[in-house]
């Protein structure tokens, strides 16, 4: 078992890096799928959606303050606290967490009729993308809540400025709302409009391809933490050349003073 405290000690930089192998290692079972972003941009709805029922709460106040999971058909889902809602910003360490440790592939969740990406939410988008070097086959941006944008016209601005901001990363616009209808009412029109699908398609590819694609992970995390471990050593090993160039020096002045004095006294004597 790989002991957390250890290297977290050694390496703090590489601290989520850990954590992801270790949960690579030693939990991963079921495909988990996250959704993850701020506060009441449709996460719930979203994943609730996918499974087909109500199993994550909807409010417009606050109601996931923790990483909440439910397994359907084989995929865990996590739905994780709404970023920028906690002062203390402990509810985003914890999305966070439930994004990059514990997750397969991650929904970046945004609503369409806000917008392009605010500050927070693009630092956190990119300190994620910055964290995973296959981020393409972990991770896609979910416009949602596109039926309530004016038009089509709207939408594609909306897309370009949100493209610009994050440019290689796959952008999918989808409406939960047309797709829960589409169920509902047995019509086929708003499913499509709804866009779903493809998310659907996204997870079916990660799950065809789940094992090389944690095993390309767990790689690509070795070499991070190796990369870390070589810096300490470096840093080690630059501290002790130190400390031994302070204690040659040391030596080289006590002897040159044991000289000076036993010189003086034999000239006394």
């Amino acid at each position: 078992m790989i002991n957390i405290n250890k290297f977290t000690q050694l390496i703090p930089n590489a601290e989520k890096q850990v954590k992801r192998l270790k949960f690579l290692k030693e939990q991963a079972k079921d495909i988990r799928v996250a959704a993850f972003g701020k506060y009441n941009h449709g996460k719930s709805t979203l994943l609730n959606a996918m499974i087909g029922k109500e199993v994550f709460k909807t409010a417009d106040k606050r109601e996931t303050t923790r990483n909440a999971e439910y397994k359907h058909n084989g995929i865990v889902w996590i739905d994780t606290p709404g970023l920028d809602a906690d002062i203390n910003c402990q509810d985003d360490t914890k999305a966070m967490d439930g994004a990059f440790q514990m997750a397969d592939f991650i929904f970046l969740v945004h609503r369409a009729d806000v917008g392009e990406l605010d500050r927070y939410e693009l630092k956190l988008y990119k300190e994620l993308i910055k964290q995973n070097t296959n981020y393409s086959d972990r991770m896609c941006l979910v416009l949602t809540q596109i039926d309530q944008v004016v038009d089509q016209k709207q939408l594609n601005k909306v897309l370009s400025k949100i493209k610009r901001q994050i440019p290689k990363l796959t952008i999918i616009p989808v409406s939960a709302t047309r797709y829960i209808r589409g169920l509902r009412d047995n019509k086929l029109f708003f499913d499509e409009k709804s866009n779903i699908q493809q998310l659907f398609h996204k997870i079916a590819q990660t799950i065809n391809a789940i094992d090389s694609l944690r095993k390309s992970e767990m790689q690509s995390l070795l070499e991070k933490i190796s990369s870390e471990l070589e810096k300490k050593r470096k840093d080690i090993e630059r501290k002790l050349n130190l400390v031994r160039s302070e204690k040659r020096m040391q030596q080289t002045t006590f002897n040159e003073d044991l000289e000076r004095y036993l010189y003086k006294v034999t000239q006394e004597v």
